[in-house]
């Protein structure tokens, strides 16, 4: 018998129980409390990183309305916080639950979660219950995601894939922007490539959808979108503008040759992949309206075989996770002659001396934000952060980078997991923004007993108070 997770009847808050602070705190508080609770939540469950091993289903919403009275009244009468429906076969009367919150969503859009793996008869009958409630308010869908095997597959198209019901009235969608298919373990794998059964999706229900996301819990093989899969399903090629891209397994030529042929494909996202070709030439594909990219948990390897292959002058987002292969990506962006504006990158530990000559390229010639991340951001790289004339030496490489960079461009600088010396990232923060065009710095220090940093939250307290917008934490080590 499969386990299953109940939650608590509408009926079993306590109502003799006392008003928690509600003489003190008004309830447009509590409203904001409440919503930052849920939207906490939430991210485990979006998460591509965590596999369904066990039920795991958010009930914040339901937890937070059984406290007392005040607080049901207050957490049903937001909309905002039931938006969010969350459909797994393996909980309790799924479509009892599906309906209880869909009556407290007013009118506003709907983001809807499905889990539908080794789904048995009974969670089959379940699961096209909620399909048929969720009719009726397709014009509200405006994210959708499915976690789903190739029998829940078929309960959705029988339902989803028409542009009318059997009861006559019109499935529209022309809210939706997003479609996210993870497929299951290897006995119920889609019959279908997650982009053909999205590609599908459009054609059938009349759909111009912009963002996707292909694969997630579990590792697939040759299953990305190639040139001859993408011709097969027009309106999805001309309306695509975000591709993400997880743990799958696929050889890069023939998927750049895919997304060659998405027209208007602006943000590419690829995490926990790996790839290989087997084109032996210098040959690279451009993406002309390539804007923004994000790459994440990818062997080095990999990185340096995308960063070869590629082409991007419209580049102006980039997203770095560990581990990071910067030389090819230095490379292909000065080939591409982009002006790169956001660049925020995350460290496996630490950056070392190459980060500044990276930073020096001439593709952030024109950089307007940077974020960058490590378990330890060391005093020399926050030193040739600051707005003064300088000469850092790249020893390992043999070369130097002449300081500022882009002093008349950063308006936004985060840095986080610094080490520094005490006042050394005032300074930063003092020379950008009283003699540059910074316009927001926040900074996030390591605990360490030997620095305190007095000299740094003084120079922030004194930005604060003449109206700069400059912020200074703590936070501790965690490993």
């Amino acid at each position: 018998m499969s386990s299953t997770l109940s939650l608590p009847t509408i009926e079993t808050y306590d109502e003799t129980r006392s008003l928690p602070l509600n003489d003190i705190v008004p309830s447009d508080i509590w409203q904001e409390v409440f919503r930052l609770v849920c939207q906490n939540e939430l991210k485990s469950v979006e998460s591509t990183v965590q596999r369904p091993t066990k039920i795991d289903f958010p009930r914040s919403a339901f937890n937070l309305s059984h406290v007392c009275r005040h607080w049901h009244g207050v957490i049903t009468s937001q909309p905002l916080l039931w938006r969010n429906l969350f459909i797994h076969v393996r909980v309790k009367s799924p479509d009892s639950l599906l309906q209880t919150c869909l009556s407290r969503t007013g009118d506003v859009g709907l983001r809807i979660f499905i889990v539908a793996y080794k789904t048995d008869e009974a969670g089959l009958q379940a699961l096209q219950s909620c399909f048929y409630t969720l009719q009726p308010v397709s014009n509200r869908w405006k994210y959708l995601s499915l976690a789903i095997g190739d029998p829940a597959r078929k309960e959705f198209e029988k339902v989803f894939f028409s542009t009318t019901t059997q009861a006559g009235y019109a499935l529209t969608f022309r809210s939706l922007e997003f479609v996210g298919v993870s497929s299951a373990v290897e006995e119920e794998r889609l019959t279908r490539t997650e982009y053909a059964f999205i590609g599908r999706f459009c054609e059938e229900a009349n759909l111009s959808l912009g963002s996707i996301r292909i694969g997630g819990y579990y590792r697939s093989i040759y299953r990305v979108p190639t040139y001859k899969v993408i011709k097969a399903y027009p309106r999805l090629q001309e309306s695509l503008t975000s591709l993400s891209l997880v743990r799958h397994d696929f050889e890069l030529d023939r998927f750049l040759v895919g997304l060659s042929k998405l027209s208007k494909l602006e943000h590419l996202g690829i995490e926990r992949c790996s790839c290989y070709s087997n084109d032996s030439t210098d040959r690279r594909i451009t993406l002309p309206h390539l804007r923004s990219i994000s790459i994440s948990d990818l062997h080095h390897r990999s990185l340096e075989i995308i960063f070869s292959s590629l082409l991007l002058p419209a580049l102006e987002d980039v997203t770095f996770g560990p581990p990071l292969h910067t030389p090819g990506f230095r490379e292909m962006a000065n080939q591409s002659g982009c002006k790169i504006r956001r660049f925020c990158m995350t460290a496996d530990r630490k950056f070392y001396d190459y980060l500044v000559y990276f930073l020096a390229a001439p593709a952030f010639s024109h950089l307007e934000e940077l974020t960058l991340e490590a378990d330890e951001f060391e005093s020399d790289h926050v030193r040739y952060l600051e707005l003064a004339p300088g000469v850092f030496e790249v020893t390992k490489m043999g070369e130097q980078v002449m300081t500022p960079l882009f002093p008349a461009t950063l308006k936004r600088l985060t840095l986080l997991g610094c080490v520094s010396d005490d006042g050394l990232l005032g300074q930063v923060a003092k020379t950008r923004m009283m003699d540059g065009p910074l316009e927001f710095f926040y900074a996030e220090v390591v605990n360490r007993v030997s620095v305190y940093h007095e000299m740094d939250d003084l120079i922030f307290r004194e930005l604060r108070r003449s109206g700069f917008d400059a912020e200074l934490r703590r936070r501790a080590l965690t490993w």
